[in-house]
C-alpha cells in the first residue's frame, strides 16, 4: 500500500511500470483495512500494523478518499473566489440529442447558473454560436470576459477562460503536444473597498496527454470489468487486454510526463519571479492523484533546478475540503479523478466538490469554493 501510493514521485520516463503502481492503491488501501479489521477478531495485536501503515499513507489516503471535516472561517463574500474547471466535451454537443444550438445553450446556461468567479473549460473550441449565446446569456447580471487560446496543431484542443474579471494577457504553455493544450490568464482583481490595490491572478488552464484509447477499446475494458465483478471473465483475454492497457498507459504517461514538467516549471518561474501573485492550476491532467503528472504539477519545480527549494507546494482543493473519492470520469467502468483545481498558499479552500447531477460531457465538473488573502 505505502509503495503505490507514493508511485507517483517516479517520472514514468525513467520507471515505465513502477510509475503506474499508483492505480492499484485503491486496491490495497481497502486490503490493508479489511486486514485490520480481520485482526480484531484473530489477533489484536496485528492491528497495530495495519493501523501504523494507514498514519503512514495518510497523503494517499486523503489524496484518493479525502473526509472533509468543515472549516472555520470569519472570511465574508468580498475575499472569497469561486473557481469551476470542466472538460465540455466541445460544449456539451451531442449530449441531449437536439440541434447543437440546442446543446451549446445548455451547457451555457449551466455555467451561468454557477455564477462561478473563475471557470476554465477544456475541449471547448469557440464559434460564432457559442459567442452570440455566451453574450446573450451571460447579458444578465454582472458582467463577464472569456477567452480562448487554441492549440497551433489542425483539430487540437482549446482551453477557455470565463472570468468575472478583467482578463489583462494570455500566453500559451508549449507542451510540445500534437493535439492538447495548456496556457495561462492574468485577470485583475479590483481593489477592496475602501483601499488596497487591483490583484493580478495568474490562472493555468491545461489538457494534457489522454491515454489514447479507441472508443472500441473503452467498451473492451467495460465488458472486461463487468465480466470479472460477475465471475465470469476468461483469463486468457484478461491477461491480453491487460497487456495491451498497460502499454496504452505506459505510453501516455511517458508523454504527459514531459508535459507535466513544462507545466511545472512556467508555475515554479511564476512562483519565484513573482511570489506575491496568487495562482491557481485548472484543467484535465488525464491522469490520476496518485501519479507523476499530479505530484510534480502540485510540487512545482524548475527544469533548470535553480531556485526550486523555497517553492512551496500548491493545494490541492479536492484533497483539503471535498469528501469521498470525488471521479469526475464516469464511461466505459473508469470513475477516476483526473480533473483538478490547486491553489498557491494565498488560497484556503472552504468547500469542494463535483458536481454529479450534470450529464453533458463525459467528465464532472469540480467547483471550489476559495478564501482569498491578498
Amino acid at each position: 500500500m505505502l509503495a503505490t501510493g507514493y508511485a507517483g514521485i517516479l517520472n514514468p520516463t525513467k520507471w515505465p511500470l513502477l510509475a503506474l503502481a499508483g492505480y492499484t492503491f485503491p486496491v490495497f488501501l481497502i486490503a490493508t483495512v479489511i486486514f485490520m479489521l480481520m485482526w480484531l477478531f484473530v489477533k489484536k495485536r496485528f492491528v497495530l500494523i495495519s493501523f501504523i501503515a494507514l498514519i503512514a499513507a495518510y497523503g494517499p489516503t486523503t489524496l484518493y478518499c479525502p473526509v472533509a471535516w468543515g472549516k472555520n472561517t470569519d472570511g465574508t463574500a468580498e475575499n472569497r473566489l469561486k473557481v469551476l474547471t470542466y472538460n465540455t466535451c466541445n460544449w456539451g454537443k451531442g449530449s441531449r440529442g437536439g440541434t447543437d444550438r440546442e446543446d451549446f445553450r445548455h451547457m451555457l446556461d449551466y455555467l451561468h447558473s454557477q455564477k462561478a468567479d473563475v471557470m476554465c473549460l477544456q475541449e471547448s473550441a469557440p464559434s460564432t454560436q457559442i459567442y452570440e449565446l455566451f453574450d446573450s446569456i451571460f447579458s444578465d447580471g454582472p458582467r463577464y470576459h472569456m477567452d480562448t487560446i487554441c492549440s497551433p496543431v489542425s483539430g487540437g484542443l482549446t482551453v477557455t477562460l470565463i472570468s468575472r474579471f478583467p482578463i489583462k494577457r494570455k500566453q500559451r504553455i508549449d507542451i510540445q503536444s500534437k493535439g492538447n493544450n495548456a496556457a495561462a490568464f492574468w485577470v485583475e482583481i479590483p481593489k477592496e473597498e475602501g483601499g488596497g490595490k487591483p490583484v493580478t491572478l495568474c490562472i493555468v488552464n491545461c489538457h494534457l496527454e489522454t491515454m489514447g484509447m479507441s472508443v472500441k477499446e473503452k467498451d473492451e475494458f467495460s465488458t472486461a470489468m463487468h465480466s470479472m465483478a460477475h465471475g465470469n471473465a476468461e483469463k486468457d483475454s484478461l491477461r491480453s487486454l491487460s497487456h495491451h492497457l498497460i502499454g496504452k498507459i505506459s505510453a501516455a504517461s511517458q508523454i504527459r510526463a514531459l508535459q507535466a514538467d513544462i507545466v511545472s516549471d512556467f508555475i515554479a518561474r511564476q512562483m519565484t519571479e513573482h511570489p506575491e501573485m496568487p495562482l491557481l492550476v485548472c484543467g484535465d491532467f488525464n491522469d490520476i492523484p496518485h501519479s507523476y503528472t499530479h505530484y510534480r504539477i502540485q510540487h512545482p519545480q524548475r527544469l533548470d533546478t535553480e531556485g526550486t527549494a523555497d517553492i512551496a507546494p500548491l493545494t490541492d482543493c479536492y484533497q483539503e475540503a471535498a469528501t469521498g473519492p470525488g471521479y469526475t470520469i464516469y464511461q466505459n467502468a473508469m470513475r477516476v479523478r483526473i480533473d483538478n483545481i490547486l491553489c498557491s498558499q494565498q488560497f484556503t479552500p472552504i468547500h469542494t466538490m463535483t458536481d454529479r447531477s450534470v450529464r453533458m460531457s463525459d467528465h464532472f465538473p469540480v467547483i471550489a469554493l476559495l478564501e482569498f488573502y491578498r
